[in-house]
């Protein structure tokens, strides 16, 4: 057991301290419970429904809310309330999980209560969100730890979307909503339990409001604007927030329809996409990657257009399989890699205001994707929603690379040269 500590700790050496393994391991159980949440409801939505617009609203609630707490919620939260707001935030998903449970137990869970409880579960994602990251940085004695917990905390991330749906899907069929929603709130008792084991950290005076202020989001889109690449990779993530990373509200309707069985093959569709994002997170974290990640930053968008084409288009197991996984490693990949891209050269002082323009960008572009995506599948075949997805995607790259490489006078793909 020592020398396994001993071996974790020289890969991931913030695990070394014993508050940040006690972190970490609630966090890894969360996220999982997260995942197995949202899957079951989406399973059971779709099982009540058989409405993929249902499923985009849905997806809407249990991401939208975010958008306009995080950033609200976040020049609140500092050191020395961050474990107090993750605590009462874990709790109010805990009690969300244990609610629907009962009444889908008692049978009185309808579509209406659904969507109520997963706009609570919104809610309380987007309060926790920013405290949970203050937390991850405070909780590190070590500061020059801190960026290693911070890839840590993608890969845990990124493993339990590979995990949790596939645990979602299996417990769904054989055992029922019920117990998939129980699973999830066993899930945000761990992390409710971890949370009270962290040390209570001092006040830091040093996180203020500014970074979150209005002010501060005008400052940081304007240097946007006058940044080249931040120009370019801001709007290609917005991008594939709205037209690739919705690709979720239509796995267990083209499970559903194409593949026969929305519990089986969701979750095998879900376990490929986070195995992608996983292999993309142990590269992000990767010291010898530099080199590389020029390349990928212009590639990975027009990887994600042709993953969606082949979803569009063919009807077998291992090509969609495929796709999924490219899908989530590209999306993964793009993600980070234009947050890194816009922190590369701007000054410290922005750094707040751009984590939160970032997030109203990327991650506040997702839920609008879900309603879009579901609207329209409400009308195409699934697979024709993929090829629409496709289309408009590949339309909108080309209306932001094209012309940079037309003043190069060539194709470039190299993410600090284009």
């Amino acid at each position: 057991m020592r020398f396994g500590l001993h071996a974790l700790a020289r890969l991931f050496p913030a695990l070394a301290e014993p508050p940040v393994r006690r972190y970490f391991l609630g966090q890894s159980v969360s996220v999982l419970g997260v995942w197995i949440q949202n899957i079951t409801l989406n399973l059971l939505v779709w099982e009540i429904t058989q409405s993929p617009a249902l499923l985009g609203a849905l997806n809407f609630l249990l991401w939208g809310p975010a958008v306009v707490v995080t950033p609200l919620a976040g020049p609140r939260t500092n050191a020395s309330n961050a474990r107090e707001i993750a605590a009462w935030t874990v709790s109010g998903s805990l009690a969300v999980s244990l609610t629907l449970a009962a009444l889908n137990a008692g049978q009185w869970l309808n579509v209406p209560l659904i969507l109520g409880l997963a706009a609570a579960r919104g809610l309380f994602s987007g309060l926790e969100t920013p405290a949970r990251q203050v937390l991850l940085t405070t909780v590190v004695a070590d500061r020059s730890r801190i960026a290693n917990a911070v890839a840590m905390n993608a890969v845990a991330y990124n493993t339990a979307r590979m995990i949790g749906p596939a645990i979602a899907a299996a417990v769904y069929a054989t055992l029922g909503a019920s117990a998939g929603l129980l699973a999830s709130a066993a899930a945000f008792a761990v992390m409710l339990v971890a949370l009270r084991s962290m040390p209570a950290a001092p006040v830091d005076a040093a996180h203020g409001p500014a970074g979150g202020s209005r002010q501060g989001l005008r400052a940081a889109i304007g240097y946007v604007r006058s940044d080249r690449l931040g120009r370019l990779f801001l709007p290609v993530a917005s991008c594939l927030a709205i037209l690739g990373s919705s690709y979720q509200t239509l796995v267990p309707v083209l499970a559903d329809r194409v593949y026969g069985s929305a519990s089986v093959w969701t979750g095998y569709f879900f376990a490929a996409a986070g195995a992608g994002s996983t292999v993309a997170a142990l590269l992000l974290s990767s010291r010898y990657l530099y080199p590389a990640s020029r390349l990928l930053q212009v590639v990975t968008p027009w990887s994600v257009v042709l993953a969606l084409a082949g979803l569009g288009f063919s009807r077998a197991p291992a090509i969609a399989l495929g796709c999924f996984a490219v899908l989530g490693f590209s999306l993964t990949f793009t993600g980070p890699g234009t947050n890194a891209k816009l922190h590369q050269n701007a000054p410290a002082a922005l750094r707040g205001a751009l984590v939160g323009l970032y997030a109203l960008a990327f991650t506040g572009a997702i839920p609008l994707g879900n309603l879009l995506v579901g609207s329209v599948a409400q009308w195409l075949s699934v697979q024709g929603t993929f090829l629409a997805m496709s289309a408009a995607l590949a339309l909108c790259l080309a209306l932001l690379f094209v012309p940079r490489w037309i003043a190069h006078g060539r194709i470039v793909l190299d993410g600090d040269r284009i």
